[in-house]
């Protein structure tokens, strides 16, 4: 209840701009102006699962659905290797106006795939190595979705915490609903916040970040909107109609990407119940 009245007093005193609604945005380059590169490489391996992400094309959106929901959606390689691809595609595309990223089920994405990775450290020196590449293909998939040169929309609808926080909270629009529970649970298992939360957790306001980094609380529901970790706060139901929208934007040719941001926002404003 502490933390519940915490989030809400801090939404009270933020105001209400475009910019204060992208408090956690990463501004280490300016959006839009040199995506990041060391994902180029980045590829599918034989041996990787099948049907993990699901893409999709619908007018203007083109959509990544994570599909482990048995798992929650818990990230893996083979899940980073689908996507980074997609993304370096979508963004040279004129067709591609909105990318929008959700989870199948009731998560978004509960984090990394904890289980596996200790797995396999316990497997040797090549499970070891595994587990290392992993993290680093991780982490390149989180800077290229902050460097990104296309709108990016994230429907954290459901558990987001872990990697799905760095699959979401380096977008400019992430969309909280009644189901969502965030939290950086890393304390909880001996390792310490990752995915660039070095950079978005000491800029939430009233050091609500340093709480949640050391204590592991989860936020949930309206509240993720209210401590600034969600931009906008929408009912689940509103979703599916809320893609639809996007779908049909048309952006001039000579829009600026903070036009285009702009427009995105006023639409999501449209269905927003907070």
């Amino acid at each position: 209840m502490l933390l519940q009245s915490t989030c809400r007093r801090i939404a009270l005193a933020r105001p209400s701009t475009l910019a204060s609604t992208m408090p956690l945005r990463a501004k280490i380059l300016a959006p839009g102006s040199r995506q990041s590169s060391s994902a180029a490489d980045i590829k599918e391996l034989p041996g990787d699962e099948d049907n993990d992400v699901l893409f999709n094309t619908h007018g203007g959106v083109r959509s990544i659905t994570l599909n482990r929901p048995k798992k929650l959606n818990s990230l893996n390689g083979s899940m980073a290797r689908k996507i980074v691809p997609r993304l370096r595609e979508w963004s040279k595309s004129d067709l591609a106006n909105v990318v929008i990223i959700k989870g199948e089920g009731r998560a978004f994405c509960a984090g990394g795939d904890v289980a596996w990775l200790a797995q396999r450290n316990k497997t040797g020196t090549e499970g070891q190595q595994e587990s290392k590449d992993y993290f680093g293909l991780e982490y390149k998939l989180d800077h290229l979705i902050a460097t990104y040169r296309k709108p990016y929309v994230a429907f954290i609808d459901g558990i987001t915490m872990g990697g799905g926080v760095g699959l979401s909270l380096h977008a400019p629009f992430r969309i909280a609903t009644e189901n969502t529970v965030f939290a950086m649970p890393e304390t909880n298992i001996g390792f310490f916040p990752d995915v660039g939360a070095s950079f978005f957790l000491p800029r939430m306001d009233g050091e609500l970040g340093t709480y949640c980094a050391l204590t592991s609380e989860q936020i949930k529901g309206a509240d993720v909107f209210f401590a600034g970790v969600a931009t906008h706060y929408i009912h689940s139901s509103s979703l599916p109609d809320l893609e639809a929208r996007l779908s049909e934007l048309n952006f001039k040719d000579y829009d600026s990407l903070q036009q285009r941001l702009q427009i995105i926002n006023s639409t999501i404003e449209e269905f927003a119940t907070g």
